[in-house]
């Protein structure tokens, strides 16, 4: 069970402990119940009152005394600026005070104050009898009354001063509030135009997408949506294997393929290989070291082309789709994407008696290989785990010598036996897929171990001798 943030034998802390603050901010409840969180946050909840009470007092009476020295002051300055500010740096004293809002429109001191003015709203009460402005500006006054008007030294603190600076105060505050209305209306009209623009983009990307499709369903690379219907027709009629009984079918502990699922599969691949050649059609276009696909090389593109005067028919020649499909071995990529994944996937589930084979794995990766031996005590495993280790490899080694166990016979990722063990070629692709590859895309990995995981799969047989899978 998970500490109380609380003092041993001490009072009930007032502030929410690390457990209710992740409990509010994401829902997640970790070791507790969550009705006994919620009773928690509630109590706390209720105690606000006494807390802020508290602040309020012992704030008071510690800045009317010496103890509030520079140095506090200084502390709390950063502590205001880490809650209230987004882009705040560690290193304040090094940060520019930036009061003009030409530069930023909101500027760290009115971070400050908004935070203030935002927890003031949070707990101010707004009776049906008293105008909801009305109640604003006294509250906004009495702001500029506390941090100005009641802390005048006694020499400047006659009535005419008061009223002149206040008024010279009030009216920086309504230029302020000009301002910052300015640049919203400037930013909606901005944000309005970048989304017309990324409209237009979509469509055009939506055309390319479907002359792409037409190309590579005319050279029968891809399966046009009528062809797609002929072939599950023909499989529909065979009864015996598309419409068995779904709790036979789990019996006999296959994925029971059928019509709807074989239908949404070939469409979900060939619509992933239409995606991937456009984005390399046009990466191909600029000079970007950007992955193809991503925001950087999207925006390169649309930095360089002119969505109104943007030519499809030049763009997506048939040409251009064919070498690039051929080339970048388009159908290969997204083949071995979904292996990868699915590999990855199965090697950090797969364990045998508290042994983990991603542990293995990781293991052989990172030394280049290894002994059982060498791999158990690496893993931090006793020296009677060594056996495990061995049995575990040979898993991953495609060794189906053990019935009813999960084999990589496919496509092994390791070779070799107790004595010493290595990462097959395929395997080398799968680890850098796995420990050295953070991207969402494969096409992050680098072009060599993406041919060389292509050309694995082909000689076990998993993607067919097709163009734009062999190498040319």
């Amino acid at each position: 069970m998970p500490e109380e943030n609380r003092s041993s034998g001490g009072p009930k802390s007032l502030a929410l402990s690390t457990a209710e603050k992740e409990y509010l901010s994401s829902g997640t409840v970790g070791g507790y119940r969550k009705s006994r969180l919620q009773n928690r946050v509630n109590s706390k909840a209720v105690a606000l009152p006494e807390r802020f009470s508290r602040l309020v007092d012992d704030a008071d009476l510690i800045s009317k005394s010496d103890y509030l020295d520079d140095e506090i002051k200084r502390q709390l300055w950063e502590v205001l600026l880490r809650e209230t500010t987004p882009d705040y740096i560690e290193t304040p004293e090094k940060r520019p005070l930036q009061l003009s809002t030409k530069v930023r429109p909101q500027t760290p001191v009115q971070d400050i104050g908004r935070f203030i003015g935002g927890f003031a709203h949070d707990v101010l009460r707004f009776p049906s009898e008293v105008e909801y402005e009305e109640l604003l500006a006294h509250v906004i006054f009495g702001f500029v009354k506390g941090v100005y008007i009641d802390t005048l030294i006694a020499g400047r603190a006659d009535q005419n001063g008061i009223d002149v600076e206040t008024e010279e105060i009030l009216e920086r505050v309504q230029s302020l509030a000009v301002n910052v209305e300015e640049h919203r209306e400037s930013m909606s009209d901005q944000k309005e135009n970048a989304h017309l623009h990324s409209q237009k983009w979509q469509e055009t990307r939506n055309q390319v997408r479907r002359e792409i499709r037409r190309i590579l369903s005319e050279e029968e690379l891809i399966d046009s949506p009528q062809s797609l219907r002929e072939r599950l027709k023909e499989r529909q009629t065979d009864e015996d294997s598309l419409h068995k009984d779904e709790s036979e079918a789990e019996g006999d502990g296959r994925d029971f393929l059928t019509v709807e699922k074989l239908h949404e599969k070939a469409k979900s691949s060939s619509r992933d290989i239409e995606e991937k050649t456009m984005w390399h059609l046009m990466d191909a276009k600029i000079e970007s070291d950007d992955i193809p696909g991503t925001f950087g090389a999207t925006t390169a593109f649309q930095q360089k082309y002119n969505v109104d005067e943007f030519d499809i028919d030049e763009f997506v020649t048939q040409d251009r789709v064919l070498n690039i499909f051929t080339a970048r071995r388009i159908p290969g990529r997204v083949g071995l994407d979904l292996w990868l994944e699915s590999d990855s996937s199965k090697i950090k589930s797969h364990r045998w008696r508290g042994v983990d084979a991603i542990d293995i794995f990781t293991t052989i990766y990172e030394k280049n290989g290894g002994s059982s031996a060498e791999i158990a005590k690496e893993i931090g495993s006793r020296s009677q785990k060594t056996s495990l280790v061995t049995r575990i490899a040979r898993d991953l080694a495609g060794d189906d010598q053990y019935p009813n166990r999960e084999v990589w016979d496919q496509l092994p990722i390791l070779q070799g036996e107790r004595k010493e063990w290595h990462l097959t070629s395929y395997g080398e692709v799968l680890g850098y897929y796995q420990f050295d590859h953070d991207h969402w895309s494969i096409d992050a990995i680098p072009d060599s171990i993406i041919y060389q995981g292509i050309d694995e799969l082909l000689k076990a047989k998993i993607l067919p001798s097709k163009r734009g899978i062999r190498s040319q």
